[in-house]
């Protein structure tokens, strides 16, 4: 209801970029098909108002619907776009990578997991680093460090496990 609240007060002060905002949001909080509806209605704000960062992140949420729903061409999509817009951030790149993995693209999968994986702070970047470990993206543990990032010392990442020396 707060959201609602707040969609209609960004209409009523006529503030799109904070109604654009809003609608994406307000999105998360819906399931498919508004949740579909109401990004597709935040990208079209976003675009006219020419917010490139914004536009990216309601266009990572589409290609991440997208992906849920095992639409993975779509997702590639646009998640390549929201990556494309947002050159500096490493989830979208590595939420391409992933894409790409699922469909079997694993070189294209690797190069972007690997190409954005220095972004972003050391704990992000571990995270990222063993998650592509797990699936298989990367082709030796030496391509991101892999050992270093998995040591003991480090805070335990869910699936270091699967990374551990017999």
């Amino acid at each position: 209801a707060l959201w609602e609240q707040a969609l209609a007060i960004a209409r009523e002060v006529a503030d799109r970029q904070l109604e654009g905002h809003v609608l994406g949001d307000l999105a998360s909080l819906h399931p498919e098909p508004g949740q579909r509806a109401l990004n597709e209605e935040a990208l079209a704000i976003h675009r006219d108002l020419g917010d490139r960062r914004s536009e990216g992140i309601v266009l990572a949420n589409l290609a991440s619907l997208h992906h849920e729903q095992g639409r993975m061409e779509e997702a590639v999509q646009k998640f390549e776009l929201a990556a494309n817009l947002n050159p500096d951030s490493p989830n979208m790149h590595y939420d391409l990578g992933v894409a790409f993995h699922r469909q079997g693209r694993l070189e294209e999968a690797h190069r972007a997991i690997v190409a954005r994986s220095a972004q972003g702070g050391e704990e992000q970047r571990r995270h990222r680093v063993l998650d592509a470990a797990v699936l298989g993206v990367l082709d030796h543990a030496h391509d991101l460090d892999v050992e270093r990032l998995a040591a003991p010392e480090a805070a335990p990442h869910p699936l270091a496990h699967r990374l551990a020396p017999e």
